[in-house]
């Protein structure tokens, strides 16, 4: 009996060793991940080692641009391996959307009705990738897609206010290098956002959605969860990576956990940590309709 029981072990530990082995393969490397293939020249961010505030979240990310970018390209995802070149691409179409939306508004005269942070934020969504990237050598690119339609609403909203605010540190305190005509391409198609933007990001709209958790840990001590592991993208899963060979499309997500409200304490520095000007009467007010 004890006998069988041995082999019985000794199978299992072989059939974990083998799993662990091919999760291991499955896994991209270190300098995949998000956080390290973010562009700098120009940019301040929050946090050293993340786009976001979980390293699950920064995933989510790197894994759409990483779909989107094979299909545009009409090959296998597994094939390919991000870059800081495509990463930069893909989240400067951000902002060249961004600025194409701002003056279509503005050309339409209907700009009180597009106005509101939340409207303006999910008609750009759909506008990302359809739009030339200015590319920070000189030139366009379409980008790598429409990447932000597979991610969730919430977070897409999140990516775009952390970019503007890391470039609005940046002018807050210039760093190296500081010639713009170095600044990354995501950097310089901010720029030209700001130019167009009309936009009151710190409206009604906009503080509600910050006071239900919208952008998460970020205005409460940084939210920096610490980034020291390699994480797959894929969830390690040598099924998924089956699936993602034989060409099925990555699941459009479509909703967002929900998040604790914070206090008025915390909204004003979230607010303030994503550079969002709100003079403080209008705060006020947001705040005592919103019962804070």
């Amino acid at each position: 009996m004890s006998s069988v029981a041995s082999r019985r072990r000794r199978a299992n530990r072989r059939g974990q060793t083998s799993r662990s082995a091919g999760s291991s393969a499955a896994r991209p490397p270190a300098q995949e991940r998000l956080g390290a293939l973010l562009p700098k020249a120009g940019m301040v961010y929050a946090n050293k080692h993340l786009l976001l505030d979980r390293t699950s979240v920064d995933n989510k990310v790197a894994r759409a641009i990483k779909h989107s970018w094979a299909s545009t390209l009409e090959v296998s995802v597994v094939k390919l391996s991000l870059t800081k070149s495509i990463v930069d691409k893909a989240l400067a179409s951000i902002f060249a959307a961004a600025t194409e939306l701002t003056r279509e508004i503005i050309e339409s005269g209907e700009i009180e009705q597009n106005a509101d942070t939340m409207v303006f934020l999910n008609k750009l969504k759909l506008r990302v990738g359809t739009v030339p990237v200015a590319l920070a050598g000189g030139g366009t690119s379409m980008g790598v897609g429409s990447w932000a339609r597979l991610l969730p609403s919430e977070l897409f909203f999140k990516i775009f206010m952390i970019l503007r605010a890391a470039r609005r540190c940046w002018f807050d305190a210039p760093r190296e290098p500081f010639a713009v005509e170095e600044h990354c391409a995501l950097a310089r198609n901010i720029d030209r956002f700001f130019e167009v933007d009309m936009v009151n990001w710190g409206d009604f709209a906009m503080v509600q959605w910050v006071t239900r958790g919208g952008l998460g840990d970020l205005g409460v001590g940084g939210g920096a969860e610490q980034d020291d592991e390699v994480v797959d993208i894929f969830v390690g899963a040598e099924e998924e990576d089956e699936e993602e060979e034989n060409g099925d499309a990555m699941e459009v997500e479509t909703s967002a956990p929900p998040q604790k409200l914070l206090t008025r304490e915390e909204v004003e520095e979230t607010l303030a940590r994503v550079r969002v000007d709100i003079d403080r009467e209008a705060l006020e007010v947001a705040l005592t309709r919103l019962h804070l």
